[in-house]
């Protein structure tokens, strides 16, 4: 689980970092006609800023899928289990109990 949780971070950190960070620098970059040399800090600060962002995008996920494999789970479960009999069933249990009771050769 942990495997698949850091494979969703690091998913969702290059979508951002690189998916949107750098896309919209170098786009900025084409439309205005220069070459930005970023520091370093603004590096640093930025993959940050996108690490946490992953990190709460692959938790939202993993939150999403355990609900509704809950849900599903709770779904099979009211499916499967045994309801209390009704009223019109116990009255045509008894009738059927009293008649098999009044044929049997037993008696």
């Amino acid at each position: 689980m942990l495997v698949k949780y850091l494979g969703a971070v690091a998913n969702h950190w290059y979508a951002i970092v690189v998916g949107l960070g750098l896309v919209l620098l170098d786009f900025a970059e084409r439309a205005l006609g220069t070459w930005w040399v970023v520091p370093k800090w603004l590096r640093l600060t930025s993959a940050a800023i996108g690490f946490t962002a992953a990190q709460f995008l692959a938790y939202s996920d993993l939150h999403r899928a355990r609900l509704s494999e809950k849900k599903e789970l709770l779904r099979k479960i009211e499916e499967l289990s045994t309801r209390p009999y009704d009223q019109a069933q116990l009255e045509t249990w008894s009738i059927r109990r009293s008649a098999v009771w009044m044929e049997s050769p037993w008696t």
